[in-house]
């Protein structure tokens, strides 16, 4: 049996002295992102937050992409770092907040798991551990539609924590009864 060693102090001692905090800017991700900063401060931890969005695709024969008549690259890539700077921002404010060292980092890539892979391995700062929050699917859903979380476990080698707010899921529950009424 391995226990996990967690000293509250300098973080010499502590387990996890980086974490990567993925977001795709929703109130899950940001939720997960507020617990993992928690959990950065208890162990005196500094926290990465990533945020990753896919190259623009032109395909002429899809109906349902990007036509570059309506928006060029340039004004796509303008738009998802403007997205990147309001997500990233609200975990580097809240950082900031809980006295948190963050670094914050947008990534063009075409499969979020990977980039997420990527960036917790990456040589010159590697992660010791990814905090990744659930949209919580079911089994059917996320064996239909994939998980970027299920993905990052499947590529990983280092801890991921998979983190599931419950407040989110309570009034999520909420939101759908009232719109029954």
């Amino acid at each position: 049996m391995h226990v996990l060693h967690w000293e509250r102090g300098n973080g010499e001692h502590s387990m996890f002295k980086r974490i990567l905090v993925p977001t795709d800017g929703s109130p899950r991700a940001e939720h997960a992102a507020r617990a993992a900063i928690e959990l950065a401060k208890f162990l005196d931890a500094s926290i990465i937050a990533l945020y990753v969005y896919a190259p623009l695709r032109i395909y002429p024969t899809d109906p349902f992409v990007a036509i570059p008549e309506l928006i060029s690259e340039k004004e796509y890539t303008k738009v998802q770092q403007k997205a990147a700077k309001r997500y990233l921002g609200v975990i580097d404010k809240a950082a900031r907040a809980a006295d948190v060292r963050c670094t914050s980092l947008a990534v063009e890539h075409e499969s979020a798991a990977a980039a997420i892979v990527a960036t917790a391995n990456a040589a010159n700062a590697p992660c010791d551990l990814i905090f990744i929050g659930s949209h919580g699917r079911g089994a059917f859903s996320q064996m239909m539609l994939g998980s970027v979380t299920t993905k990052v476990q499947a590529l990983c080698e280092i801890p991921v924590l998979i983190y599931r707010d419950p407040r989110v899921k309570k009034a999520s529950k909420k939101n759908k009864g009232a719109k029954k009424k």
